[in-house]
């Protein structure tokens, strides 16, 4: 949602027609006063902020930089979790971000009010002013975790001094990426293998500590977990399982993007916990869809004669969208685990990509 507060007459008419322009294009906002004799959406200004800044709310202030800034002050923690933050002058001469520019979207965020305004957004981010590719744009922009803020803050800062980097992806899950867009110049994707040295690089994996802890990683959700169990598993057993084998091949829980099986474990409390407790989508395929599935996957009469499928943990990920498998069946009492690898599809637009 778009919160809006303003302080003069002025800057609550230019709100209002801000809040209709948003609403037209079917986003939701709020208006509110500080000035207690403009209208009944008066509010304290600190109290306005305590609200929307915890909702993580896009903010927008109209009025002096000097009351955004004091007042957001006691509720800034991060920049991987405050909210955008803008300031715009009542005469809509000025669109300013002033908080979270990149995770947030403060930047895009006055750049949309330049659109609908006529407002000069008043972009100060490093790697915009100088037409470079940005980290955290390019993280939020394709829903990958990062790391680590402090690696990302020293990614940007050598990239600004070197002009070139790296993307690398580790070498059994090369052949998943594809990449949509026009590649920023200043970078060059490689297999992990491919790294070198000394260049600047940043990897986008689902793997931990596969590569050297000082370089910053970008997680993307491209796992899928196939399962089975046995009717009734105790769920906990089902979970140290399914950690300690994940754990094997250093996954990250981070980059699973669903847990899938055949549609007769729908109910089945051991997945219904898990996907709970790691708030994982579920996926479910009946034998039908199973069986449809092309491929060598390992068999079990067992199976097949309770289920009406050979195999299910592997052809899950196929039915769900995997490309390759990168754990295979692996079992334990009555309980199987499949990993694989879907598409990695990142983008590249205009905000990651700068034209000088």
């Amino acid at each position: 949602m778009i919160a809006i507060i303003s302080f003069t007459d002025k800057g609550k008419s230019l709100a209002k027609n801000i809040a209709e322009k948003y609403c037209a294009l079917g986003f939701e906002c709020s208006v509110s006063s500080a000035k207690k004799d403009l209208s009944e959406n008066y509010v304290k200004t600190e109290e306005w902020v305590c609200k929307n800044f915890k909702s993580g709310n896009f903010l927008l202030f109209i009025g002096a930089c000097g009351i955004a800034v004091r007042a957001i002050a006691p509720f800034v923690k991060d920049k991987s979790s405050d909210p955008a933050v803008v300031v715009m002058d009542e005469a809509a001469n000025f669109a300013i971000p002033i908080l979270s520019g990149h995770l947030g979207g403060a930047n895009d965020f006055a750049r949309k009010l330049s659109e609908l305004t006529g407002a000069q957004p008043v972009i100060t981010t490093a790697t915009d002013v100088n037409n470079l590719f940005s980290v955290d744009s390019f993280a939020k922009e394709n829903s990958m975790k990062i790391s680590n803020m402090l690696l990302a803050k020293e990614f940007s800062a050598r990239l600004l001094k070197e002009k070139k980097c790296k993307v690398l992806l580790p070498d059994e899950i090369f052949d998943c990426l594809k990449v949509n867009g026009d590649i920023p110049k200043e970078l060059d994707f490689a297999k992990t293998s491919e790294a070198g040295k000394s260049m600047l690089k940043v990897i986008v994996s689902p793997f931990k500590n596969k590569e050297d802890k000082s370089v910053l990683r970008l997680v993307p959700r491209c796992i899928v977990l196939g399962v089975g169990c046995r009717k009734g598993k105790d769920p906990k057993e089902f979970k140290d399982f399914i950690l300690r084998e994940l754990n094997k091949i250093s996954l990250d829980m981070n980059s699973i993007a669903a847990l899938c099986s055949i549609d007769l474990k729908r109910d089945e409390d051991a997945l219904l916990s898990f996907s709970k407790d790691y708030d994982i989508p579920l996926g479910f395929f009946s034998p039908e869809e199973l069986s449809a599935v092309k491929g060598e996957f390992s068999s079990s009469n067992f199976v097949k004669e309770v289920t009406g499928v050979d195999n299910v943990c592997e052809r899950s990920l196929f039915a769900y969208g995997a490309k390759k498998i990168i754990l295979k069946k692996c079992k334990n009492d009555g309980m199987t685990l499949a990993v694989g690898c879907t598409e990695i599809a990142l983008h590249f637009n205009s905000r990651t990509v700068r034209d000088e």
